[in-house]
């Protein structure tokens, strides 16, 4: 008799279950679909995420006011007075003038005018708004009006006189400059004195010059430098009265040299930052390394020596620009910490440099200190540096960084890289891209903008997460902007490419559903999904996909990649909005604005699940949500998809080698 083993039953393969529920770690185009995990994007279209990393649209927009007649926007920021109880927006376009809020329209603000596609920068200190602009001189506003700078003469009859008999071997040079309140004029010619001993503690020499012809309030002061003929450097200030000067020998400055470009008029230069009580200006054409540090408030709109201001040269002529300034706080723990630094930024370079003051002769002069913190990135555009919390962040041609403290790296201040997970982005960006970059820090996110793309990459700070925000113009200059009733609002400032055609100031909020009427199209795309083994085929047998807060209508698509290896569309269906589609603003009438409706939307809904029967085999799948409609919202809270494993050599036969 033959004892036959038993047949073991069958046992069919588990299913295996996939649960998303979340997606905090948002866009990732840096890996590949298949690469990414459970909690990142392939896709991200017009999507932010709420809290624990729920997807859901942007912002919205609608018109806040008229900026100007043509071009882009070059300034935007607001002029705050408590004492006059004064809030007034502030804007500037090609049409080359400033001009405020009124009404949904602007009012021009006179005093001073720009040439058209000037980039502008301002801080306010003092209750004075301070403008800062290449092409043209230093401006501040008051309040009511642009007040320029009016620019000194250079001394003229400068002459120099030995008043012993001390000799040598050695010849001096001595020059003279103007100071006005924002700068310093060129040197007067050189006038040189020879067979003077190299120690000239030991004589005495006459300097003296004829009074530069200005108004009182213009002209401070008068700065000498003294040295070998040219290496003339600082030794001392006189008054505005002061026509003399008795040189016993002054110990000379090592780091300040007479200036190669008149500033009484006005520094003009690119970058504006407020530093303290201080400003810092740099971005000087004609002297790309070079930093202004203006003295201490009262004296803050005052660069030279003899106001407690100066100079220095940050890598000097190195073949890198300076491209922005920031600032970065203290990097000691403990008692007596030291003081914020500068963050100077060049193309591919980040420097930190910090104040102190040394005393020579009768005066102390700033002395100024130099760190490079990195070689390797910079910033591309003085627009993209913004303070974040207590780092600062910018935007170069390697993606996005921060400064700040390292955790774990105690008293270090170091860069870190951010944009790692959409790197690829960013190497896809045009130089006038990075050149033109603009952004802003709201709502615990770092919005920077891509005016010719018409794109803005948002960077989460609460998640790490990254999304691609698509607008209808382009995006120019961001301002987190209190209104009169201290409320804060989001504001945009545009080009004139879509719109009024007009360069535009936009209202950004969660708020509005559309683009000033127009639909905003929101795409997400999950990452493809192999259910536990790339290397089998599956039987997908259910798929649930769980919404909230729906408005409008939402369509929902499962791509597959069947035994034919092409990806198709398994299974589309839409979601109908619980919340209604009704409204009378923007988004029923088109550009005629009919009252905004979208103002007082307060979107609540129940959850909303969605399931269906798949019953194909697939090797991964992969979920998109997307809406179109001008009125669409809606949070995706989760996915499950329910499948069987098929087994061993369940791909196709023709894939077989």
């Amino acid at each position: 008799m033959i004892n036959r083993k038993p047949t073991p039953p069958f046992k069919p393969s588990k299913d295996n279950n996939v649960r998303w529920t979340g997606f905090s770690g948002g866009l990732n185009t840096f890996f590949k679909p298949t690469e990414l995990r459970p909690n990142e994007l392939a896709q991200a279209d017009n999507i932010m995420l709420v809290g624990s990393g729920v997807p859901t649209g942007r912002w919205g927009s609608q018109l806040y006011n008229q900026a100007g007649e043509a071009g882009r926007i070059r300034l935007l920021d607001a002029y705050y007075n408590s004492l006059t109880s004064t809030n007034t927006l502030l804007a500037m376009t090609d049409s080359g003038y400033m001009t405020k809020l009124n009404g949904a329209s602007y009012t021009i603000i006179t005093g001073a005018s720009w040439p058209s596609g000037s980039n502008l920068q301002s801080v306010e200190l003092g209750n004075n708004t301070y403008i800062a602009g290449v092409s043209a001189s230093f401006v501040k506003f008051n309040g009511t009006n642009l007040i320029p700078y009016t620019a000194l003469g250079i001394p003229t009859n400068v002459s120099v006189a030995q008043l012993s008999s001390a000799s040598g071997f050695n010849t001096y040079s001595w020059l003279v400059t103007a100071l006005s309140q924002t700068g310093e004029t060129t040197p007067s010619v050189s006038m040189q004195l020879a067979s003077l001993p190299l120690n000239l503690t030991t004589t005495s020499i006459k300097v003296t010059w004829n009074t530069v012809s200005a108004n009182a309030s213009i002209l401070t002061g008068y700065n000498i430098y003294r040295g070998f003929p040219g290496l003339e450097t600082w030794i001392a200030s006189a008054p505005p009265s002061a026509t003399q000067f008795y040189d016993n020998g002054t110990p000379n400055s090592p780091t300040l040299f007479p200036p190669t470009t008149n500033t009484t008029g006005g520094i003009q230069a690119k970058y504006i930052l407020k530093f303290g009580d201080r400003l810092v200006l740099a971005g000087v054409a004609g002297d790309p390394s070079r930093i202004y540090v203006s003295g201490r408030y009262p004296l803050h709109d005052q660069f030279s020596v003899f106001s407690g201001g100066g100079y220095t040269l940050i890598s000097p002529n190195d073949g890198d620009d300076i491209t922005g300034l920031g600032i970065t706080g203290n990097q000691i723990i403990g008692t007596n910490p030291s003081a914020a630094a500068i963050l100077v930024f060049k193309k591919n370079a980040t420097h930190r440099v910090t104040l102190s003051t040394v005393t020579l002769g009768s005066y102390n002069i700033l002395d100024f200190q130099v760190q490079l913190l990195t070689n390797t990135a910079g910033a591309s555009s003085g627009d993209t540096v913004m303070s974040v919390e207590n780092d600062t962040y910018f935007f170069g041609r390697k993606g996005l960084y921060s400064v700040g403290m390292e955790a774990q790296y105690l008293n270090q201040i170091r860069t870190n890289e951010l944009s790692f997970r959409v790197r690829d982005y960013a190497r896809g960006l045009s130089a006038a891209d990075y050149n033109d970059a603009a952004a802003g820090y709201m709502d615990n996110k770092y919005l920077v903008s891509f005016p010719a793309r018409q794109e803005t990459l948002m960077y989460d700070r609460e998640r790490s997460a990254f999304g691609k925000w698509k607008t209808p113009w382009g995006i120019t200059k961001w301002l987190r902007y209190f209104d009169g009733s201290a409320t804060e609002t989001w504001l945009a400032g545009s080009d004139s490419t879509a719109g009024i055609g007009k360069p535009t100031i936009y209202w950004m909020s969660p708020s509005f559903i559309s683009d000033n009427g127009a639909a905003i199209g929101k795409v997400l795309q999950t990452r493809k999904e192999d259910m536990g083994d790339w290397s089998i085929f599956k039987v997908l047998k259910l798929f649930y996909v769980l919404f909230r807060n729906v408005r409008g209508n939402v369509n929902v698509a499962l791509r597959i990649e069947n035994r034919s290896g092409i990806t198709i569309q398994a299974k589309t269906f839409a979601i109908a909005g619980q919340l209604g589609t009704g409204g009378w603003g923007d988004d029923q009438w088109g550009s005629q604005q009919w009252g905004q409706s979208e103002a007082t939307i307060v979107i609540t809904g129940d959850e909303l699940a969605r399931y269906s029967n798949i019953f194909k085999n697939v090797r991964v799948a992969q979920v998109q949500v997307s809406s179109t409609d001008a009125n669409a919202n809606w949070e995706f809270l989760a996915v499950r998809m329910t499948s069987q494993p098929l087994g061993d050599q369940s791909l196709p036969a023709a894939d077989k080698v």
